[in-house]
């Protein structure tokens, strides 16, 4: 992969993650990217790592929004996104206008979100005031300690694949 560092979408999306998270930029700016990121027939974004596709490869946005359909219903104070490269199902999640919580979100490969940040501008989620970025499993308890309040409703979310590859830290919360 090209120097990164000269792509205008990585450049852009680092620069709003680095006003929330200066390890996660720092990170990103060391790590190499990993995956395969492409565009299906339907000119959608589709992300692969160890092998096999995040969401569906052929409708992403329409799994997504099939995946978060209770979280938008009936939306938490507070949502941990465990696992956040293939953007879809955080995008639904925000566009929903009863969506009022905090969000927390962890990607357990930095490597597999630098591949996307440098395919498609995200910024619209990084500047989201409702976002809070981990840049690991400590960050991401240290915001629910901080944040959780007595009756707040939270939840875990996680796709399949998340649950799959990065079991221990889905279990871990």
């Amino acid at each position: 992969m090209t120097n990164l560092l000269d792509n205008p979408n990585f450049i852009k999306n680092l620069n709003c993650v680095s006003k929330k998270s200066v390890e996660l930029a720092r990170l990103l700016k060391e790590l190499p990217a990993s995956g395969t990121v492409s565009m299906n027939n339907r000119k959608e974004l589709v992300v692969f790592d160890h092998g096999e596709p995040c969401l569906n490869h052929i409708a992403p946005s329409a799994e997504a929004l099939k995946r978060t359909e209770t979280i938008r219903k009936t939306p938490p104070e507070i949502l941990v996104v465990i696992g956040y490269a293939p953007v879809y199902h955080l995008q639904a999640i925000l566009s929903s206008p009863s969506y009022p919580g905090k969000i927390c979100l962890f990607e357990p490969d930095v490597t597999l979100l630098k591949n996307v940040m440098a395919q498609i501008d995200i910024s619209q989620i990084f500047n989201d005031n409702r976002i809070f970025l981990a840049q690991s499993h400590q960050e991401m308890k240290r915001f629910l300690w901080q944040n959780y309040k007595h009756q707040d409703r939270v939840e875990i979310f996680s796709l399949p694949f998340y649950r799959k590859y990065y079991s221990q830290i889905v279990n871990g919360i």
